[in-house]
């Protein structure tokens, strides 16, 4: 039709969606990548080509820790671009925690009965919505007094 009528179609539409969008938009959790990297900037780098590291002592984190930090990683590796998909094997997992994969397998269990990860599948672990926000809310501040004390 003619660029008027489009317009006002266009018009009233928005009218009557967009209050539902912004309803919907207080009840959505997202997570918004630039603010995750600068919550974990301090503590976990990713490289290009998808290699996820810790930048402080291993020893510093729990078990349960250490594993949502690498999960955050291949989140944000995900993200980046660097890597096909945001997940990580068991066995990626327990060479890089470096703990024995029974242990690594029941903090993965723990980790999906609070729905902070989640295994696909492939048998692939990734981090949820839910689970990084619940570790940058909650985890992430004790780890920071933490380290604090350990520096």
């Amino acid at each position: 039709g003619p660029p008027e009528a489009v317009w006002i179609g266009v018009n009233r539409f928005f009218t009557q969606h967009f209050p539902a969008m912004s309803l919907l938009s207080k009840i959505i959790l997202t997570v918004d990548v630039e603010e995750l990297i600068r919550d974990v900037q301090r503590i976990l780098k990713v490289t290009p080509d998808g290699e996820i590291y810790l930048t402080l002592d291993r020893r510093l984190f729990t078990d349960r820790e250490a594993i949502m930090l690498y999960l955050i990683g291949a989140f944000l590796t995900y993200k980046l671009g660097y890597r096909e998909r945001g997940v990580l094997s068991l066995g990626e997992l327990c060479s890089m925690v470096r703990k024995p994969r029974k242990l690594v397998s029941t903090r993965l269990s723990e980790l999906c009965a609070r729905r902070w990860a989640v295994k696909d599948e492939e048998r692939n672990f990734m981090v949820t919505i839910n689970g990084i926000k619940q570790f940058i809310d909650n985890v992430l501040p004790r780890i920071e007094r933490r380290t604090e004390i350990a520096r």
